[in-house]
């Protein structure tokens, strides 16, 4: 069993060790649970960074040209006609 818990992870090894397990199948156990708990988180971070990415495309996409859109700046603007 030492062998086994001593071979994970340093975050894992130290949960397995800390829950004190009996058996070797309670080890086995612990070690499958928390590398559950740690691919789902994995899993999630990468949906949020993807997130984020997206994000940032759509709110700096347009940095790169002016807004020129003030309407004293259209020739055809009828309060500039004379």
């Amino acid at each position: 069993m030492e062998a086994f818990i001593g071979g994970l992870p340093r975050s894992i090894e130290g949960n397995v060790t800390a829950s004190k397990p009996q058996t070797f199948e309670e080890a086995i156990t612990i070690t499958q649970r928390l590398m559950d708990q740690v691919a789902k988180h994995d899993v999630e971070q990468e949906t949020n960074d993807h997130k984020r990415k997206f994000d940032d495309r759509r709110n700096n996409n347009n940095t790169n040209y002016p807004n020129n859109h003030d309407n004293n700046n259209y020739p055809n603007n009828r309060d500039n006609k004379k």
